[in-house]
């Protein structure tokens, strides 16, 4: 176990932690600035559309956001834009984007469409500072022209602009059928005929109002500009005020929002964002990982994600995260965790790595031991509680300490009989005999108040047991590094290594389940399952698990299978575990897990018990090297807003046509290339894309991670595009993006031109054949030949108009260009393996058309595409014969992995490539 101790000293940096303190700790904070490709750091406005799309108002234009990439909008790329500074931002019902600028009106997208409006159009400045929807109107805030109204297509100054005094607006909210308005004379409230100013005598600090917000309950919060935050709840008639004696960590306030669980979110200037539960305010500023603590915007998408607009600083994204976390933040002494383990009262051990045991009581206060306070050693490798309730903590390099009820400390070491300085397992029997598992004589047995360390036998000298656990049977079975599982009854020992089934002999845990079937992980080959019969099922990370190293394996109370390793968690359903069926070519389907979704860190530590728990009431917790990361598991959030697929941009033979839902193609068109994503916030990584082109592909073809693909030269007829968007879970959204093609038929491809030259023919051929036939009286069964090849002749005929149309050829350069293209393609991404691949296919992933590339295959290598293809599928199944790992494999299984989908064909083109059968083959690598 040296071995990992050291690795997860060398690891130890370079992972995000998801931890933050209060309320904040629940979420996962992301940022996006100019590094990451945002296009400029000030952001003034945040808005969400109709097909999920974030835009971002900034100081250099208006900017597009899915998740992954970032497109801008600014006067250097459309003319409507006369101003680059974005200040306000909403959708109207109608889907249209209203773009509110400084110094440059107001913007409304509609679609692909701009239209531009200024003071010319009706408007009353040219500085647009807030946007309000008010029914069928939309209300404009504006610097110097207090507020626009736009309603039924025209713009026109507010009725009581009169009775607003300051005509500088900075911010505007409505409550049903109320008005409030922020200025720097105070806050006023339009209801209906009647114009109400509130100000100190009202309970506000100040009168330079900056920000407003109508909460769920329609408490009306308001951010002033140097004196805090007031919140005017429903029914009353004065403000509450909130300052930094409250714990407001700034008092300029230009941002409120809400999110999911009612707590109100508080942009500030300077202090960051704050959180308020409605007794307390949480911070989270730029020491956290805060990009800027000067908050201009707020905004929460249909996602319940949110966000943050910063000066200077980008965009900040906080989400509920699957994991929440105990950390160093949270008053661990470090935060690089071994060992863990729950006791009877509630109380959580913690085994940190240098920083001694943690004990999280369950009222949160947290106590230490280490070397300064009684515990032989600052480093517990392993923690366990007795039949008697007394802590058991072994230690690397200082034995084994023992605390009992009343908080005594014992030191266990040589002089009672424990020989073994590192102790890196626990077992206790229902007798209370307990062993010990460790470095170097690898086992020790406490039994009657005795110690005794186990030297004599040889299969334990020199080794070290990471795991202990007790078959059905009553054996003791202990998880080596390098010896399998010894398994001990009666005194006597037996191996059970990889001569006998194992995948690995480094096995890191074993767990028996109620039904008596072993999980025993492996440090190096993923995962085994030990049936009560004794028969073993391997299962690695070629076979769909997520890592190959596993430090644990441990069961929640949903019928799932947790395992740890430094990559991250993944889970799979203990079912399809149980179902997996070695060599059959499926593999199992997993959940992996990382920083991404709220853990400390992606790195698990392991070879330690505990590397995982579960508690009491179900949460799983894992040892990590940025602290505990907690996963529970009977509450995990859902998706709450699944992606849905956007068709971006078509292109029709290199041009770009504007967005709709059916285009018709000419005869002449042989590419149409599409393009399109699925605007996803929360880990855009993991969504996958599929398509079909109904009337064409017959299933969905499996585009993963790509946005795009290109269409080549489709045959006349109606075909529906349909794109479709997986969640993070791998879940397919129902609801699919699509568009119609349709491709005019040139005149020989019509119907009524193929009748007519099919008749033509006939006269030509059928009538002179007839009268021979007559004048030779030849006998019906010569006539009946005749008819067979004349139809035949017709075929080919027809064939032969079809296909000349679309002869084309390729000059030397071009072949020579394409032949190393192909043949990098085909080494590199291995299409072959795939057993459905057509010409057709290989063509629209290297964008060529297919009659290229079938006269680059014959002419530049020499072959037809059959033989071309087959080639690389033969020599990839020697080269799997070849490996040690699959000498267990059949060879038909080889072959279907090798993207051969037929048992007699492999065995036909085997042999007329290498003149020898498969068997005779491998007979030959075995020998």
């Amino acid at each position: 176990m040296k071995k990992l101790i050291f690795i997860t000293a060398i690891f130890w940096c370079f992972f995000i932690t998801a931890s933050v303190t209060g309320p904040f700790r629940n979420y996962i904070h992301r940022g996006w600035s100019s590094d990451e490709g945002l296009p400029q750091n000030s952001v003034y406005s945040i808005a969400q559309d109709k097909d999920g799309f974030i835009w971002i108002g900034t100081a250099e234009g208006l900017v597009k956001f899915d998740g992954s990439t970032f497109k801008l909008f600014d006067k250097y790329t459309d003319s409507n834009f006369t101003s680059n500074i974005v200040l306000a931002l909403t959708e109207s019902d109608d889907g249209c984007l209203w773009i509110g600028l400084k110094s440059g009106g107001v913007i409304r997208k509609c679609g692909e469409e701009f239209d531009h409006f200024t003071k010319e159009n009706g408007l009353t400045s040219n500085t647009v500072t807030t946007i309000v929807k008010d029914k069928d109107k939309i209300l404009f805030g504006t610097f110097g022209g207090g507020i626009t109204v736009y309603e039924k297509g025209k713009f026109k100054a507010f009725s009581k602009n009169s009775f607003l005094p300051d005509s500088f607006i900075y911010d505007m909210v409505i409550d049903e059928n109320d008005l409030y308005v922020a200025t720097d004379d105070g806050l006023y409230a339009i209801k209906g005929e009647k114009v109400v100013k509130y100000a100190e005598n009202e309970g506000l600090p100040e009168l330079n109002i900056r920000g407003l917000f109508m909460d769920s309950k329609r408490n009306l919060w308001v951010g002033t500009s140097d004196s805090g935050l007031a919140v005017l709840k429903k029914g009353a008639d004065k403000f509450k005020v909130y300052n930094k004696k409250d714990g407001l960590s700034s008092e300029r306030i230009f941002a409120i929002e809400e999110d999911n669980n009612g707590k109100i979110w508080i942009g500030t200037i300077g202090g960051g964002l704050n959180i308020f539960d409605g007794k307390k305010f949480y911070s989270y500023t730029k020491k956290d990982g805060l990009s800027s603590d000067v908050i201009r915007t707020l905004f929460k998408d249909r996602a319940g994600n949110m966000w943050a607009g910063t000066f200077g600083g980008g965009i900040d994204q906080f989400r509920s995260g699957r994991f929440s976390s105990i950390t160093m933040r949270d008053g661990l002494s470090d935060n690089v965790i071994f060992a863990l383990l729950e006791a009877v009262n509630g109380d959580i051990y913690v085994g940190t790595y240098g920083k001694g045991l943690n004990i999280i009581r369950k009222s949160g206060k947290i106590d230490f031991l280490d070397s300064s306070n009684g515990l032989s050693g600052d480093i517990p490798a392993a923690i366990h509680q007795d039949k008697t309730g007394n802590i058991w903590v072994g230690t690397y390099g200082t034995y084994l300490n023992i605390i009992d009820k009343n908080g005594k400390i014992s030191h266990i070491g040589p002089e009672q009989g424990l020989e073994m300085a590192t102790v890196t397992s626990f077992f206790e029997l229902d007798n209370g005999t307990i062993y010990i598992g460790g470095f170097g004589h690898a086992l020790a047995i406490y039994k009657d108040g005795k110690f005794k360390t186990l030297k004599k036998e040889s299969i334990l000298k020199n080794r070290t047991v990471w795991a202990i656990a007790q078959d059905q049977d009553g054996s003791l079975l202990l998880g080596t590094d390098g010896a399998g599982i010894i398994k001990i009854k009666n005194n006597e020992f037996e191996v059970i290594d990889k001569e006998k089934g194992l995948s690995d002999n480094k096995i890191t845990h074993i767990y028996r389940d109620k039904d008596n079937i072993l999980w025993a992980s492996s440090y190096d080959n993923g995962l085994n399952i030990i049936r009560p019969d004794g028969s073993i099922t391997h299962i690695r990370k070629s076979d769909g698990l997520f890592d190959d190293t596993i430090y644990i394996s441990i069961e929640d109370n949903n019928g799932n299978i947790w395992m740890s390793s430094n990559r991250g968690l993944f889970s799979a359903r203990k079912s399809d575990l149980l179902d997996f069926k070695q060599g059959s070519g499926k593999k199992v389907t997993v959940k992996s897990y990382s920083w991404k979704d709220g853990m400390p860190s992606n790195e698990c530590n392991g070879g330690f018990q505990k590397a995982a728990i579960k508690t009491k009431d179900g949460r799983l917790m894992f040892p990590t090297i940025k602290g505990i990361a907690i996963m529970d598991s009977d509450n995990l959030p859902e998706e709450p807003f699944m992606p849905k697929p956007v068709i971006t941009a078509v292109y029709i033979d290199g041009q770009r046509q504007e967005l709709k839902d059916s285009y018709e193609l000419s005869p002449e068109t042989t590419k149409v290339k599409i393009e399109y994503t699925a605007p996803s916030f929360s880990v855009p990584e993991k969504i996958n894309f599929r398509y079909k082109l109904e009337g064409f592909d017959s299933d969905w073809v499996n585009a993963e991670k790509l946005k795009s693909t290109t269409i080549m030269n489709l045959t006349p007829g109606t075909y529906s595009f349909n794109v479709g968007v997986s969640d993070i879970d791998g879940n397919w959204n129902k609801k699919t993006a699509s568009i119609q093609l349709i491709k005019v038929p040139a005149l020989h491809q019509t119907i009524w031109f193929r009748v007519l030259a099919l008749l033509i023919i006939m006269i030509l051929i059928f009538i002179p054949v007839n009268i021979k036939l007559k004048k030779m009286q030849i006998t019906n069964e010569e006539l009946s030949d005749q008819i067979e090849e004349t139809q035949e002749e017709l075929k080919q005929i027809s064939e032969e108009l079809d296909s000349k149309y679309a002869s084309s050829s390729l000059g030397e350069r071009d072949l020579n260009s394409y032949k190393t293209l192909i043949g990098e393609f085909m080494d590199k991404e291995k299409p072959y393996l795939d057993n459905e691949l057509s010409i057709r296919k290989l063509a629209s992933v290297l964008d060529m058309q297919p009659h290229h590339l079938s006269q680059v295959i014959n002419s530049s290598f020499d072959m037809n595409f059959y033989t071309f293809v087959n080639n690389y599928r033969i020599d990839e199944v020697i080269r799997l014969m070849k490996e040690p790992e699959r000498n267990h494999h059949t060879i038909l299984a080889i072959a279907y992995d090798s993207g051969f989908k037929s048992k007699s064909s492999f065995n036909t083109i085997f042999k007329k490539m290498t003149g020898k059968t498969p068997s005779e083959y491998r007979d030959e690598i075995d020998s």
